[in-house]
């Protein structure tokens, strides 16, 4: 009962958002209240961070509240995916990037990255 309420509330007041990738390959679609953050990242790697109360489908339908984080690349763009949690771990991101070279992607969670 108390999910139909909070949704009787929010789908009139919600708008539409669609997170979209390259070539729209990982498209994502919410109605809601919709929060979306991209993380900084490097290499050629499209993320984002999304909370919100709704309903969406993308990879897999939710209704109510869903928080998820999505990364899409295109295959054998990057050698290897760093995620960053912590603004501590990016140092040792640093020294893990300089002993191993090629063409790491490293996608900031954390927002630690300047």
């Amino acid at each position: 009962m108390k999910k139909g309420a909070i949704l009787a509330v929010i789908l009139p007041i919600s708008a539409c958002t669609a997170v979209t990738g390259p070539d729209h390959v990982g498209d994502s679609y919410y109605l809601g209240l919709v929060h979306v953050r991209a993380p900084k990242t490097q290499g050629p790697v499209l993320a984002s961070e999304v909370s919100g109360v709704g309903a969406g489908i993308g990879h897999g339908a939710f209704v109510g509240y869903n928080t998820r984080r999505e990364i899409v690349m295109a295959p054998g763009d990057c050698g290897m995916v760093l995620l960053v949690e912590r603004g501590t771990d990016m140092k040792q991101v640093k020294s893990i990037l300089q002993a191993v070279g090629g063409n790491p992607c490293v996608v900031d969670f954390s927002g630690s990255q300047p």
